[in-house]
């Protein structure tokens, strides 16, 4: 078994480099993190819950694992792609580390604070329903601010390349970034859960996802089976707003054809958290307070390392 251990050990340091490293080790924080609530919640609370991490992710994991340490071996004779090969593995390891931390924060046994974070707003003179019943009137803006919310995730997909085609360890800043920002996120939702404005506000141009998410919240904490995997799960922060915020920072040095276009769209996303009806102002507000301190975490954890 020591001898496993040290050989373990040995392909780590040789096939990977320090920020390789630094980003493994806070995957593997989010997953243990999500582990513990999973754990906790098995022997105390007891709740019922959605799957987030599918049977397919008991291969897909290790595959990832194994092309981010051999990618270079691998594919030698081609670097650029090796790279390539090699952050999309850590990248979509990420994704599994949220999805297992997600998987055990939907189990949190604090009361919602939706009534507050809505009392907050209505104090600062917001009033979601107002606004979303003003964006339905305009079609145009309606059908844009769609467009931006949902081209986030296309973004998500897309980062990698737009970074490393500027600088590689770009990414690297990036995805230790967006990681932290994961764990920040989590953790608020855990001790303060919220489940948007259409757990509380009554309109019509509420979709089926928004309500859905209220109703997966609902099922899970009165031991009910879930029904749906439809609609978030965090509200409070925005991770949208988390996501377009860390878009805007990370590209705003390419080219204006191109970073512009991608700054209104991103601004479309974050106003579009709130005029359709998906985030409290708070929530934006918090979303873009967790951008600024996963940033600067991720430079102090670079800063120390490079020292």
């Amino acid at each position: 078994m020591e001898n496993v251990i040290v050989k373990m050990s040995g392909l780590y340091q040789k096939h990977l480099n320090q920020a390789d490293h630094q980003v493994l080790n806070l995957e593997t924080a989010l997953i243990l993190a999500g582990f513990v609530c999973i754990l906790l919640n098995a022997v105390t609370f007891r709740f019922t819950g959605n799957h987030y991490v599918s049977f397919h992710w008991l291969w897909l994991a290790p595959l990832l694992l194994l092309t981010a340490f051999f990618s270079d071996a691998w594919f030698k004779k081609t670097p650029q792609f090796a790279f390539l090969v090699k952050i999309y593995s850590l990248y979509f390891l990420a994704f599994f580390s949220f999805l297992v931390l997600l998987t055990g924060v939907q189990h949190t046994p604090f009361p919602t604070v939706d009534t507050v974070l809505a009392a907050t707003d209505q104090a600062l003179h917001i009033k979601e329903t107002a606004l979303m019943d003003w964006t339905y009137r305009y079609p145009v803006l309606l059908n844009f601010l769609r467009l931006a919310y949902h081209s986030v995730i296309i973004q998500w997909l897309l980062m990698p390349v737009l970074l490393i085609s500027r600088e590689k360890q770009l990414f690297y800043f990036y995805l230790l970034t967006s990681l932290f920002a994961y764990l920040l996120g989590a953790a608020i939702y855990y001790f303060f859960p919220s489940i948007g404005p259409a757990s509380i506000l009554s309109d019509p141009h509420f979709n089926r996802e928004q309500l859905n998410a209220v109703l997966t919240f609902r099922e899970i904490h009165q031991f009910l089976m879930v029904t749906t995997f439809d609609g978030g799960v965090i509200s409070f922060p925005s991770f949208h707003v988390i996501w377009s915020m860390l878009s805007i920072y990370f590209l705003r040095r390419t080219p204006k054809p191109v970073f512009i276009p991608l700054l209104l769209i991103n601004l479309g996303a974050i106003i579009a958290a709130l005029f359709l009806g998906w985030d409290y102002l708070v929530d934006i507000i918090c979303g873009i307070i967790v951008s600024f301190i996963a940033l600067n975490l991720t430079k102090r954890v670079i800063s120390r390392c490079s020292v």
